[in-house]
């Protein structure tokens, strides 16, 4: 028996199926940047900046050091090229 799924929507439910096998996540984040001009680098360094942030407001200004209590999260892009935003499920 063949699929009818892409390979594309293959890898999306196997990537859903083990996020909600393997961990527990307790919220679901929006980050967006308002702007249709912004390269995918500059969004990946803002949302690593704004990790650096919400862990030093948890967790002080030596909050590395918390590795094991920092927020964990897993980001998902979504339409690059138009209204560029993530979506995260943090724990």
């Amino acid at each position: 028996m063949t699929s009818s799924l892409s390979v594309a929507d293959l890898h999306k439910r196997a990537i859903s199926k083990w996020l909600s096998e393997t961990f527990t996540f307790t919220h679901f984040i929006t980050l967006t940047s308002n702007s249709s001009d912004i390269s995918v680098q500059s969004l990946r360094d803002r949302i690593k900046h704004w990790d650096a942030l919400v862990n030093r407001e948890l967790y002080g200004p030596k909050w590395r050091k918390h590795y094991d209590e920092i927020l964990w999260w897993f980001a998902f892009m979504e339409k690059p090229e138009t209204n560029p935003h993530w979506h995260l499920l943090c724990r």
